[in-house]
């Protein structure tokens, strides 16, 4: 008797964590892009600004646009933790491993600066097993200036093209331009957004 009640109790741990698990991954569309449409979006209570975190994985030996963000990110009131990918042996491992490390740390979103497939594809294995541990985590990813683009589009929640004119004066700015700070908090925080958005750093 007390064994079945156990094999009981044990099943329902295991069905509860299975369903807190797929809450995380959307079925059919992003992490991060799941009310894209305004007219039809839930209203909900979203991250504040102070308790958001972002991952940001760096551009293959691209130190200054790594720089540019994470000084925007700053200006913007957001915490950010970086992994540098210049000066390693492996670009795509050194990004594939740093989304799994990000994975597994209370980030609100992982912007990858100039993600870069070297000729793969984001469902070579590798990369595949990257973006997907970034979104069985529940976390949005953001893809800033990318060379490459995964054709996959439920393992990035939106593509961020920066303002070439962000070192200009504010009026020179692209008038539909987004601060990258909002932009981002748009993303963490599942508010209807364009998969495709120009930012200003």
């Amino acid at each position: 008797m007390r064994r079945s009640l156990i094999t009981r109790w044990l099943m329902v741990f295991v069905l509860c964590m299975l369903a807190i698990t797929s809450a995380c991954t959307p079925q059919g569309s992003a992490v991060g892009r799941t009310q894209s449409d305004s007219s039809t979006a839930i209203h909900h209570d979203g991250i504040d600004r102070s308790d958001m975190l972002v991952g940001l994985i760096g551009g293959k030996n691209d130190d200054a646009a790594d720089a540019n963000i994470l000084k925007s990110c700053q200006t913007s009131q957001l915490k950010a933790v970086y992994v540098s990918t210049s000066d390693v042996v492996s670009y795509a491992q050194a990004a594939q491993q740093g989304m799994i490390d990000l994975a597994a740390r209370p980030v609100s979103v992982v912007a990858v600066n100039h993600l870069d497939l070297q000729g793969q594809t984001a469902s070579t294995q590798d990369w595949r097993d990257a973006f997907e541990q970034v979104r069985q985590a529940g976390i949005p990813v953001v893809l800033i200036d990318p060379i490459d683009v995964p054709q996959d589009d439920t393992l990035y929640a939106a593509v961020f093209v920066t303002d070439d004119q962000s070192e200009g004066n504010a009026a020179d700015h692209d008038s539909d331009s987004t601060s990258l700070g909002d932009a981002l908090m748009l993303v963490a925080n599942d508010n209807p957004h364009d998969v495709r958005m120009t930012v200003r750093l």
